[in-house]
């Protein structure tokens, strides 16, 4: 019936409902349950598609406070349900970012969604930390120019060091002028800028 229906379309509409334990954990969750960095939207929520949002966002806030067994069994559900790039991106984030998993997880959401850029700056991440600087190059660039990416300053902190890796200094300053630009208030970010321009005077 519609009201089931309701019911079960707006279940989650107060993450705090029927959940117990400290306030500071309940804010945690309710904070991340509505952060605006999850870009998972539907353009006719069915019912079948709120069900998958509300156990990626689940997904989500048990990673954030380090349950990854059952984040990634929140998050696989999820796929299941309703496939998309974000739930596929974050499972794959579930597991530990040098495992087969986490790659094959990074891939088929790209697969799923070529346009979201986190899984492409998540490919470049393993690669760099797997020594492989050249190739985690180029998936930076791909998670900078992608369509849907709300974390594009990350992918040019990682651009940045990867240049820096391979000691071309002039590329690293130009990636961290970007960085910069998407973080005003980095001070980390601007002292290393001016670091980088003193080596290129």
């Amino acid at each position: 019936t519609e009201l089931i229906r309701e019911a079960w379309l707006h279940a989650n509409d107060n993450p705090r409902k029927d959940r117990i334990g400290p306030s500071s954990l309940l804010d945690m969750i309710e904070n991340i349950w509505k952060s605006k960095d999850i870009l998972l939207e539907y353009d006719n929520m069915t019912l079948k598609d709120s069900i998958a949002k509300d156990l990626f966002k689940m997904g989500n806030v048990l990673q954030k406070i380090g349950i990854y067994t059952l984040a990634a069994q929140h998050l696989g559900t999820s796929y299941s349900i309703s496939p998309s790039a974000e739930s596929a991106c974050y499972l794959g984030m579930s597991y530990p970012s040098n495992s087969e998993d986490s790659l094959a997880w990074q891939r088929k959401a790209i697969e799923t969604d070529p346009n979201f850029g986190e899984p492409w700056n998540e490919i470049g991440e393993i690669l760099m930390k797997s020594g492989d600087i050249g190739s985690a190059i180029n998936w930076f660039r791909e998670a900078i120019v992608s369509k849907n990416y709300s974390k594009r300053g990350d992918a040019w902190i990682n651009l940045t060091r990867a240049h820096m890796e391979i000691d071309q200094t002039l590329s690293a300053f130009f990636a961290a002028q970007k960085a910069v630009e998407l973080f005003p208030s980095n001070t980390e970010l601007i002292e290393l800028l001016s670091y980088l321009g003193e080596d290129l005077v």
